[in-house]
């Protein structure tokens, strides 16, 4: 487990939803990283909430899983958000994520707070270098330079 520096970050519920973007070169690699983060879910707890646009037919209608990133890209749908719950990587619960779906990029959102222990912040870590292997390059630009650089080192020493 890691020494957290990056424990400031997730500590101490303020009512912000604190956000991670992971920016991808192709396609490909943004859909295999929503079917991971899916797949990675044990539910999706907006299911009943979450609801995207459907350009073509002008309406909204609920979320139906991963093949609506694969719609979002095809320009059938709007981009979208949804929110994941119970995301296990190595045998740790990460707390609801938020994620958007956006041409080109996810941007995951979460709710700070007593929920976000070393073991589970060490979790997402891993989970993000996962997100990197599929093609991903992952910034938290909310967190200002010093915030950035104290990520990107927890990152690079996993």
């Amino acid at each position: 487990m890691l020494d957290h520096a990056l424990r400031a970050y997730f500590e101490e519920d303020d009512g912000s939803l604190p956000e991670v973007d992971i920016a991808f070169a192709s396609d490909a690699g943004l859909l295999q990283a929503f079917d991971l983060l899916y797949s990675l879910s044990s539910a999706n707890v907006a299911s009943g909430e979450a609801h995207i646009h459907e350009r073509e037919q002008a309406r909204d209608r609920r979320f139906e899983g991963p093949e609506d990133a694969r719609r979002m890209l095809a320009g059938q749908v709007d981009p979208f958000h949804v929110l994941l719950a119970d995301i296990d990587v190595a045998g740790q619960r990460i707390p609801d994520l938020g994620v958007f779906v956006f041409p080109g990029r996810l941007c995951l959102d979460y709710r700070m707070g007593q929920a976000w222990t070393d073991a589970r912040i060490d979790a997402l870590l891993q989970l993000l270098v996962q997100l990197e292997a599929l093609g991903g390059r992952v910034s938290v630009p909310g967190w200002e330079d010093s915030g950035e650089d104290e990520f990107r080192k927890a990152i690079e020493a996993l």
